[in-house]
């Protein structure tokens, strides 16, 4: 019999038939199990869950109705709990250390970003490992960096964003899968989402694409026109990416969908099973759009990467043609950028800049870094420019062209941090 009791009355010998909480506050990663031990109820209680649903004949039922004795319950919450397999966190906890964090200017927040880049890297290169191996993933340490990237959003919101799409591994899909969640969490942050739906999709965003390990890598290389056939082996990626996921995450359902329809387009053309509109859950409808952002904006083995400004309206395009979410899409650009921060761009003037910041009534006049003059032939002494400021002379400066770092060999880091 399915019964319903508090935590508070879990004891040793009862079978958890549901903990009725999110995947992430669920301190055993599993719906269901026999509670062995005092110490299995307390992370059931420290965790934050108040009531759940035992099997009564699969285990003890409460005695009498009554609360039985349970383990002592600690007056703080834990920040985090090692277990078995799994690395787990009460989101109690985290949502207050959220609440205390303080903004930081680009600036401040870029070199934690770019350790955070690192690490991020070293966390997906060893899950891939494992899945070429054919193990099962440890969520634990994809969970952290998750949290840490929520965190460096908190912060500042453009940090992750920006390295992104001016830094690569060289290795194409970890290189995806970190862009990706970077501009996922951004785009999560700006439509003010809740910070467990923010760490659902940053954990969905980097093992989005996982399933092309399993995928013919002569295929996923290939300079020339893939063939019909090739293509439908290619397109198997996301049901790979899906079965992968779902093994490791359990019982988190938005994870999952966002590896299966981020292909789905909004005018039901995509794949794999064809739905459109909002059958397509928001989160996969919002990694759509992220993916395919980052995919043109990507060196590619059979094409060049094309520049972020271009990329915005080559989405604008989409949109057009019904392919992607209207409303999220425009929020994607409002959250990113006509020239997102990063961008080098070349002013009417002939001097060049980097984007340091957006201003969010008027995204075709960003706050600009000045570092070099066409004229002079050189670099100049760094100045701000914002470009929807009144001009400070008779000439009314705009941007007439992006995306040429590479004809200058910039890195804009170097000058972001200077």
């Amino acid at each position: 019999m399915i019964k319903k009791i508090k935590a508070t009355q879990l004891v040793p010998g009862m079978f958890v038939h549901d903990f009725a909480c999110g995947w992430l506050e669920n301190p055993f990663f599993k719906n269901s199990l026999l509670i062995k031990d005092h110490e299995m109820v307390e992370k059931v209680i420290i965790n934050g869950i108040k009531e759940l649903f035992i099997d009564t004949e699969k285990g003890v039922a409460p005695k009498n109705e009554k609360s039985a004795p349970a383990a002592q319950v600690v007056d703080e919450l834990p920040e985090e709990i090692e277990t078995a397999g799994a690395h787990v966190f009460s989101m109690i906890t985290f949502e207050k250390k959220l609440n205390g964090i303080e903004p930081r200017g680009l600036r401040e927040e870029l070199p934690d970003a770019l350790k955070l880049r690192e690490e991020m890297e070293t966390v997906l290169e060893d899950v891939f490992n494992t899945v070429l191996s054919g193990d099962r993933i440890n969520m634990s340490a994809t969970v952290e960096v998750s949290k840490k990237m929520v965190e460096s959003t908190f912060r500042n919101d453009t940090a992750l964003p920006c390295i992104a799409k001016v830094q690569t591994t060289g290795k194409y899909l970890v290189s995806r899968a970190l862009n990706v969640s970077s501009l996922m969490i951004a785009f999560a942050r700006h439509l003010g989402m809740q910070p467990q739906e923010m760490i659902d999709m940053t954990i969905g965003s980097l093992l989005h694409d996982i399933g092309m390990l399993r995928v013919n890598q002569y295929l996923v290389n290939k300079k020339e026109k893939l063939t019909p056939q090739e293509l439908d082996e290619i397109r198997m990626h996301v049901l790979f990416s899906y079965d992968i996921v779902s093994e490791a995450v359990g019982d988190a359902p938005v994870v999952s969908q966002m590896a299966l329809l981020h292909h789905e387009r909004f005018d039901g053309s995509g794949y794999p099973h064809g739905v459109g509109g909002e059958d397509i859950p928001k989160m996969a409808r919002m990694l759509a759009i992220v993916d395919i952002f980052d995919a043109i904006t990507t060196p590619r083995v059979y094409g060049e990467a094309i520049n972020l400004s271009a990329a915005n309206r080559k989405l604008l395009g989409m949109v057009g043609e019904k392919q992607v979410d209207e409303a999220l899409t425009h929020h994607f650009i409002r959250c990113i950028g006509i020239y997102p921060v990063g961008t080098m761009v070349r002013l009417s003037s002939g001097k060049m800049g980097i984007v340091i910041k957006q201003n969010p009534d008027s995204l075709l006049t960003p706050v600009v870094k000045i570092i070099y003059d066409d004229k002079k032939n050189g670099f100049i002494r760094p100045r701000n420019l914002n470009l929807a400021a009144p001009p400070e002379d008779k000439a009314e400066e705009k941007i007439v062209s992006a995306g040429v770092e590479k004809k200058f060999k910039i890195n804009p880091i170097d000058f972001l941090l200077a």
